[in-house]
């Protein structure tokens, strides 16, 4: 990617009012974490299965609801949407979300 494409994307990532992360095949960061080491477990299956479910179909996935997962907010609302990741063969590596 010219550096020019590289400084606009990382302008565009820094500039987000979100979190990005990505995943590989078996829903680990790329921190090999899973959402299982930072959330409650009956939330996380929610998450889990949505990922699942989008590595499995090949179609986007996504969720909004109201969230209580992090110690220093009592409740705040969570919208997650789930792309794939291709390599240039058009296998599966991965989400972004």
């Amino acid at each position: 990617m010219p550096t020019g494409e590289r400084d606009l994307l990382r302008t565009l990532l820094d500039g987000l009012p979100a979190i990005i992360f990505v995943e590989d095949a078996e829903s680990r960061f790329v921190t090999s974490k899973t959402d299982f080491d930072f959330y409650p477990r009956e939330q996380t299956a929610e998450y889990y299965a949505d990922e699942q479910e989008a590595i499995r179909s090949g179609q986007p996935a996504g969720r909004l609801g109201g969230a209580r997962c992090r110690p220093d907010v009592e409740n705040f609302w969570l919208s997650t949407a789930r792309a794939l990741l291709r390599d240039s063969d058009r296998s599966m590596q991965g989400l972004l979300a």
